[in-house]
């Protein structure tokens, strides 16, 4: 049996291939026998969020995409706000991540992202609980600040002494992962340091992005042959086992760290500031004690929840961050609107504090807008999966069978005129801001976060942590985008920029006041 799967997937390929150099010589039909639109789709992988955009614009922003000979394949894909409505709110019971979900990112395990059930019910209920603890956010505000200044700043005013440029994404990315890795296990990886020790897990991170959106048109016969055979962008799992050795060494350090058996709630809440030694000191309570029989299956069930966090809380910010910062700097006005802001709130002074503090943030509306338009136009996530459990009808008239995968591709809703006007591709933060406050647009038609119960949990401390960083370097730094740099997103699941963002830094004269002191001091 192996051996006919590998000559149905070597078969496959070669198949693949020849309708590929026939379609560069003569106009491709929309669909092919057997293969459906597979080819069109493998055809235009590199650019894919583009290509579905495209799509759907021409079919009414619902499209079945049927793939004959692999049904695995097919998927429904839709961006209507109504279908968008009752996908993810109003009949959101039927429309579950499903099996072939976690087929396709089995590196998930039984993580938050991927499980259903009561499995992702219980784990939503720990992030929450963590979440919203005052201590924790204090906690949580305290490192990103410190973070900001003894590593991002560090690195700007070394590229600005120096002249030399920059990759402002692989520094965000660095600082995400150190921040995420604070949250879900307690430690700090220190890869904003000159001599980062885990760049191999910052390029696992960038591998499983890649390899998972390939996924979603490959049979699944033959990528599982590419990672048995160690080919094309399956061979890249050595550097993903690394990262889980990583969580391994880290979760067995929280095991060892002696209980706590003095101080009030919000001593032990200071020092169970992450997901991991959470967890850890409530493994005894019931709920996790019937759930789990065993310390495995506890490890388990952490290592699979924390490298949710780490995909989730890592990648997706520094992808945002990364676009936003493009974004500002090629729109002086909006740049501008953003300093302005901050010299309301806060007095510009000469004290050498360079970061934000978070109570202060609170009042950069137009700085909150200018990251929600940033995500409207280049969601992190930029594709939303879910698989119906029965057969549904969508309010555009689409019927769907039970076990469908259906994708919502946000690049696409945030592009759309029926939702956002004629100036849908304009980067506008204004239309954020009503009367001096933020506005806030349902999920059917900005789900950047999500929607529905599925939301993200981490919304809020993702805005606090973004608003620190985005506050303090446009407060303290020009950046200069490198002539004939490539502005383009990756073909990944996480929207990143394909070839980074290269910058020169220039450190302003005057350090906007990020302090509490009056401007006489």
């Amino acid at each position: 049996m192996a051996f006919v799967g590998i000559l149905a997937a070597l078969a496959f390929f070669l198949f693949i291939c020849y309708l590929l150099m026939s379609a560069r010589h003569r106009a491709r039909p929309k669909t092919w026998p057997l293969l459906g639109v597979l080819p069109n789709v493998v055809l235009n992988a590199y650019q894919i969020h583009n290509f579905v955009h495209h799509l759907l614009r021409k079919n009414g922003y619902t499209s079945h995409l049927k793939v004959p000979m692999f049904p695995e394949l097919s998927h429904l894909l839709t961006s209507d706000p109504d279908n968008v409505h009752h996908i993810l709110a109003q009949n959101s019971s039927n429309y579950i991540r499903g099996q072939g979900f976690r087929n396709i990112f089995d590196v998930l395990g039984d993580g938050v992202i991927a499980a259903d059930g009561e499995s992702w019910k219980l784990q939503r209920r720990l992030l929450h609980s963590l979440f919203k603890q005052p201590e924790f956010l204090k906690m949580e505000e305290k490192k990103v600040r410190a973070k900001v200044e003894s590593g991002v700043c560090k690195l700007l005013d070394r590229a600005a002494r120096s002249g030399s440029e920059i990759d402002l994404q692989d520094v965000l990315h660095r600082f995400t992962f150190d921040i995420a890795c604070w949250i879900a296990l307690g430690c700090d990886a220190s890869s904003l340091s000159f001599e980062a020790r885990h760049s191999q897990l910052l390029k696992a991170m960038d591998d499983i992005e890649e390899t998972t959106l390939r996924r979603y048109f490959k049979p699944r016969v033959f990528w599982k042959l590419q990672r048995w055979m160690q080919m094309g962008v399956e061979k890249r799992g050595w550097r993903i086992n690394k990262l889980f050795e990583f969580i391994d060494q880290q979760i067995s350090l929280r095991r060892r760290e002696p209980p706590e058996t003095e101080g009030g709630e919000a001593e032990v809440i200071v020092k169970h500031s992450n997901i991991t030694s959470r967890i850890l000191s409530e493994e005894d309570q019931t709920e996790l004690a019937a759930k789990f029989s065993n310390k495995n299956q506890l490890d388990k069930f952490i290592k699979d929840l924390v490298f949710s966090i780490l995909t989730a809380g890592s990648d997706t910010s520094s992808s945002a961050l990364a676009w936003f910062f493009w974004l500002v700097e090629t729109n002086p006005s909006v740049k501008s609107n953003i300093i302005q802001e901050m010299r309301q709130a806060e007095h510009e002074s000469h004290h050498v504090d360079h970061v934000w503090k978070f109570p202060n943030s609170h009042k950069l509306n137009y700085l909150h807008a200018a990251l929600c338009e940033t995500l409207r136009l280049y969601p992190a996530a930029p594709f939303n999966h879910r698989s119906s459990v029965k057969p549904d009808t969508l309010p555009s008239g689409h019927r769907i069978d039970g076990g469908t995968p259906v994708v919502i591709p946000m690049y696409t809703m945030g592009r759309m005129q029926e939702i956002w006007g004629e100036d849908c591709r304009e980067f506008k933060p204004e239309r954020w801001i009503n009367d001096g406050s933020v506005v806030h647009y349902p999920s059917n038609k900005f789900c950047s976060f999500g929607g529905g119960a599925r939301i993200c949990p981490g919304r809020d401390l993702a805005f606090m942590n973004m608003k620190i960083i985005a506050a303090a370097v446009v407060c303290n730094y020009d950046l200069h985008v490198v002539d004939g740099s490539r502005i383009k997103p990756a073909s990944a699941m996480v929207l990143r920029m394909k070839h980074g963002l290269k910058v020169r830094v220039t450190k302003k004269n005057i350090i906007c006041r990020t302090s509490n002191h009056s401007s006489d001091e």
